[in-house]
């Protein structure tokens, strides 16, 4: 029997069970009864309501006052949880953010809102993707295995990535982000914009709608307004390219399929997860596949591909699944 990973009912679950939690919280009279009856009704009403209940306990582990934090809560979405690791800076003045957690389904309560910062470190593991809200009104989410670092001072915001990518939602009217990695550096100015640190390279995306690239080092032969859908690489002379499908809703801990071919949805997904999916054979890789499939779910991915694909499964090792040949 192979471990699922947690957190993976449908959505609606953990919004009634967010939703119980809070009348109880509150003291509602009745609630008692009420709450016995919704949970026997179905098994994962239970198991819905535990996994929220102990989140909320997680949470409220931040003590009132830390860095700004008011002890209040919002509700944002419930994907599948995991420890967040937060390293705050040595600056006179440090943040506490607040948390939330992008994966497969579902809504969970999490810490809001803080003060400003002089400068923070975020972090996620392997198979994590969070958002920090900001005091500025933007939002910095962090895909799987990302370190950056974060200063605020005035109308200066800055973004270092020591590895992994974010996407940045930038507040309405607010000032640009100059993102660095390495020896490159880039000021953008829009919405939404992803950046992206691949080997010693940098790239800037805009999943959505067209961001301005105020600056770059080095410069870059890309022009000044990327478009929606598009991706320039900081440094190199080449136009701006199509983001890959795959690439323009990581955020939602779905991998977005196309036409993909089976060894680039193979690589996104070992992105995610400690247990790893390999071909067995090379040819396998030109395979082409659609639908979406959620990242942390090595397992479901492959028996789901070995279904479309009529391919051979094999779960003999739990840390490396093969598709092969039947």
């Amino acid at each position: 029997m192979t471990d699922r990973p947690p957190y993976s009912l449908p959505e609606r679950l953990y919004e009634e069970a967010n939703r119980w939690a809070e009348r109880c919280d509150a003291g509602e009279r009745g609630v008692t009864e009420s709450l016995e009856a919704w949970l026997g009704s179905d098994p994962r009403h239970r198991q819905a309501y535990e996994e929220s209940r102990a989140l909320l306990g997680e949470a409220r582990i931040v003590p009132k006052g830390l860095g700004g934090f008011d002890g209040n809560l919002t509700k944002a979405p419930f994907y599948a949880r995991q420890s967040t690791h937060i390293a705050l800076g040595t600056a006179a003045a440090v943040f506490l953010v607040g948390l939330a957690t992008v994966w497969a389904s579902g809504h969970h309560l999490l810490p809001q809102l803080v003060t400003p910062a002089e400068a923070a470190t975020y972090e996620t593991g392997i198979g994590e993707i969070r958002t920090f809200r900001l005091a500025d009104a933007s939002a910095i989410t962090l895909d799987t295995d990302t370190h950056i670092s974060v200063s605020l001072s005035g109308t200066a915001r800055d973004i270092v990535i020591a590895k992994g990518r974010i996407r940045v939602e930038s507040g309405a009217g607010s000032s640009p982000y100059a993102v660095s990695a390495g020896r490159n550096r880039a000021t953008v100015q829009g919405g939404v914009f992803d950046a992206l640190l691949t080997g010693a390279a940098l790239r800037i995306a805009a999943p959505h709608g067209a961001v301005e690239l105020n600056a770059a080092e080095p410069p870059t032969g890309a022009p000044r307004q990327i478009a929606a859908g598009s991706q320039i690489e900081i440094g190199s002379p080449a136009s701006a390219a199509a983001v890959p499908g795959p690439d323009l809703e990581w955020v939602s801990g779905m991998l977005a399929l196309n036409g993909t071919r089976l060894d680039q949805a193979v690589e996104a997904i070992n992105r995610y997860n400690r247990a790893k999916i390999r071909l067995g054979a090379e040819d396998l890789g030109s395979r082409k596949l659609s639908g979406a499939f959620a990242v942390g779910d090595p397992v479901g991915f492959a028996e789901a591909v070995g279904k479309m694909l009529d391919l051979h499964v094999d779960l003999s090792n739990p840390a490396h699944i093969v598709l092969s040949k039947q």
